[in-house]
């Protein structure tokens, strides 16, 4: 076991102990979630990214009390952001104005950089999906918006006016957002490779904040709006993101977030992440209902090992799909960090790259299901996911995204998920269900401190290279998947 495996299982070892030592029966600690008790050891002026519930005013002057920041407010949803001195933190859970104080883990994308360009590499993965089927039938997606929650997408020939900015628009200056955006939607104006729903509206949330390091708050902001002002435009939310602190979907604010856009009728699809086998420990890849999509190799008969796969803390197996995600191209932007980054020869024409990872898989994805909305707009999310699925066609190692064979079944759905248990809403009725944030006031706080114990402890002895409170951003290649470098052959996987 190297270091960075010995200090995240101290940090797991000191959680479980404080929460079984008689001091976690206090009422501070109770408020707790046990991530946060492992922040709050050590130097007691670092500053720890939290989410706080409670009343929004209430909670700012408690936190300004300890000398904490607030980040954001998430839309008044009862949860804030905030930045607090780790050795402040149960001096603020003490604050009866306090309900609750979780992590606000960091985000990374999980897409990367590969070797050199070689035309005869790149994969037409809108082929592989069967897309143009779909498309000689009439469907590509026209009419139906999909959400590319990311860092931002510019404007590009490829997506013409289909392109709505949502909130601040500063540019995506990261540059993923906008090749999953091509990948979902793009044209093929400049004689490379389609999207695969090229007749879709695309909706930009730009998360990635002025330093390109996100955080759960800004994804779960987004989702709000979507659900809350969204609903009779958006159908399809692409999350191609991943948490850097492990966690179960009965913990998880991301996770409830997410379950109440799919309970709004809201298609959400998450990437798997780019850390291979045995790795699921991350939401929101860690979410039973939502469509999780790691990433075929190239030629596209197997999953790639580098792809994010293995059962969750909770049992479920992930991912649900695999679709093409080595050899990819789309958009880069000129000048964006991520083609700073890239060696020149990845480039393979202005503003135009080739990159691998399970980031540009889940949006082909989000694109059939935004097709199957198009030929039959009464599906529910349930019953996109079981089209999906049971049109995929087997492979070695999980299913593969066949958009012909799902397309052949929208008129005739079943449901997925079937049996599974909301992750975390103590109402089961309308308050659930409804728009809006009341979801979020029926969080368990109890019941996810002690669901992401057991999940800290489960993935304690997983090598993982980040922990939730590092600064982690997204202009670092090692910081996309935690392991990779630009010169393997993963790289941007």
């Amino acid at each position: 076991m190297d270091g960075k495996a010995i200090r995240y299982l101290t940090l797991a070892l000191v959680a479980s102990a404080l929460m079984s030592a008689s001091i976690a029966q206090a009422t501070p600690w109770r408020k707790l979630d046990p991530q946060v008790v492992a922040a709050a050891q050590g130097d007691a002026t670092r500053q720890v990214p939290v989410v706080i519930a409670g009343s929004a005013v209430a909670v700012g002057d408690a936190v300004a009390l300890v000398g904490g920041t607030i980040t954001a407010d998430a839309d008044a949803a009862g949860a804030t952001a905030a930045m607090v001195p780790a050795g402040s933190i149960v001096a603020l859970a003490a604050d009866p104005r306090v309900a609750a104080i979780a992590p606000n883990p960091g985000l990374v994308p999980t897409g990367e950089q590969m070797q050199a360009w070689d035309p005869t590499l790149a994969v037409p993965y809108a082929s592989a999906d069967r897309a143009p089927w779909a498309w000689g039938k009439g469907y590509d997606g026209s009419g139906v918006g999909i959400a590319v929650i990311d860092s931002g997408v510019n404007p590009t020939a490829e997506l013409g006016s289909r392109v709505t900015q949502v909130g601040r628009a500063d540019g995506d200056t990261l540059g993923h957002g906008t090749f999953i955006a091509g990948v979902a939607a793009g044209q093929n104006l400049a004689g490379y490779y389609q999207g695969v729903a090229p007749g879709a509206q695309i909706y930009s949330f730009d998360i990635a904040a002025g330093d390109n390091s996100p955080r759960t708050a800004a994804v779960i902001s987004a989702l709000h709006w979507v659900t809350t002002y969204g609903k009779n435009r958006i159908r399809v939310v692409v999350l191609a993101l991943s948490e850097n602190l492990p966690s179960s979907y009965h913990g998880s604010l991301l996770d409830a977030a997410i379950e109440h856009a799919w309970r709004n009728g809201i298609v959400v699809v998450v990437s798997s992440g780019n850390l291979g086998p045995g790795s699921e420990y991350f939401a929101p890849a860690n979410d039973p209902f939502a469509i999780v999509v790691g990433a075929l190799d190239d030629p596209p008969t197997q999953g790639a090992s580098w792809s994010s796969s293995g059962t969750t803390v909770d049992g479920f197996a992930r991912p649900d799909l695999l679709a093409p995600g080595r050899h990819i191209v789309s958009n880069l932007p000129v000048g964006s960090d991520l083609a700073a980054q890239a060696p020149d020869a990845n480039q393979i024409a202005p503003g135009y790259a080739m990159a691998n990872g399970s980031s540009f898989a889940a949006p082909q994805v989000a694109a059939a299901a935004a097709i199957l909305l198009q030929r039959n707009p009464d599906l529910t999310p349930d019953q996109v996911k079981w089209v999906l699925l049971q049109g995929a066609r087997p492979i070695a190692g999980g299913l593969a995204l066949n958009i012909a064979g799902s397309l052949r079944l929208a008129d005739s759905p079943d449901s997925a998920n079937q049996g599974i248990e909301i992750g975390n809403c103590a109402n089961k009725g309308r308050a659930c269900d409804s728009r809006g944030v009341a979801y979020l006031k029926f969080f368990d706080w109890e019941r996810a401190a002690v669901a992401n114990d057991a999940a800290f402890t489960a993935s304690a002895t997983w090598n993982a290279s980040a922990t939730w409170n590092m600064s982690a951003t997204w202009t670092m290649s090692a910081t996309w998947t935690m392991s990779a470098t630009w010169t393997s052959a993963t790289t941007w996987g």
